[in-house]
């Protein structure tokens, strides 16, 4: 299973809960009359299959190490993701300081020593909240407006046990997302193992648009399910690395886990309010 790890100041990774009624969805063939909805269920098994997906109950705790690579800027980071759509990360850079970010019920949010406080929109908001659907993988249908195979491609990318990078053919599947809720997202999956392991997306940030790319690698079997022990990513040429060094499911966290600090409780309170106003505005 792969994850989104929704790091702030410009996602600098966007891998970590990857892993419902549907809406009305197109899935494209080609030739070879491969569907995007084949090559994602073949993931799906092969990294437990949907009942182990059923088996965690509540949440999963990722905890591990970030290292940007260049300027040696490494700390620990811990992800946790919750059904039906709750995500919180904390991560401690050396030098930059805590910067947590989380979404759910609508809502999708950032706190820093370097950007401090802020409510996400716009696509921003869409695409975190799509993220941040829990086990997002299995609600593909739901969350996307198309998914079609465009071919396959092969990609350079090191794997565990090689000792420099190789070439591995994948199918190449594109997810297109709703009308206005951001770019589409190209994920690769392996022809022989499975399992996807690479994934570009465009991210629409506070600094712009940029592009991400995402390698998953070293996956692991934790409890039920295959999840990716190695991320490395790619966002404007610099380098992020992120090693996991443990996975829980199903965690006794605190009730006020996925609450937002009392700084951005207040940005809702005020957003909320300036709606308000508006609708009444509206209805005069």
């Amino acid at each position: 299973m792969n994850h989104r790890i929704r790091l702030s100041f410009g996602r600098l990774l966007t891998l970590l809960a990857l892993v419902g009624i549907a809406a009305p969805f197109a899935t494209a063939q080609v030739g070879t009359k491969t569907t995007a909805d084949q090559v994602i269920t073949k993931f799906i098994e092969a990294t437990g299959g949907e009942k182990a997906y059923a088996s965690v109950k509540k949440n999963i705790v990722m905890k591990g190490e970030i290292e940007i690579g260049g300027i040696g800027v490494k700390g620990p980071l811990v992800d946790y993701s919750a059904r039906p759509d709750l995500h919180k990360s904390v991560v401690d850079l050396e030098g930059l300081g805590q910067t947590v970010s989380g979404s759910g019920g609508g809502i999708a949010w950032e706190s820093s020593l370097m950007g401090g406080n802020r409510l996400m929109e716009g696509a921003e908001l869409t695409k975190t909240l799509r993220d941040g659907r829990f086990q997002m993988i299995l609600h593909w249908k739901e969350l996307f407006a198309k998914g079609e195979v465009d071919g396959s491609e092969k990609i350079v990318i090191k794997m565990e046990g090689d000792k420099k990078a190789q070439e591995r053919d994948c199918w190449k599947v594109v997810l297109t997302p709703k009308k206005g809720e951001g770019e589409p997202e190209v994920m690769y999956f392996d022809k022989e193992s499975n399992l996807m392991i690479r994934q570009t997306s465009v991210y629409d940030s506070a600094m712009g648009k940029l592009d991400i790319q995402t390698d998953m690698t070293h996956y692991k079997k934790m409890g039920n399910i295959l999840f990716a022990d190695r991320i490395t990513q790619m966002v404007a040429g610099q380098e992020i690395l992120v090693q996991m060094t443990s996975i829980e499911t199903d965690v006794d966290l605190p009730e006020d886990t996925f609450d937002p600090p009392a700084s951005i409780q207040k940005l809702i309170e005020k957003a909320k309010a300036k709606a308000d106003a508006k609708g009444k505005n509206d209805g005069r």
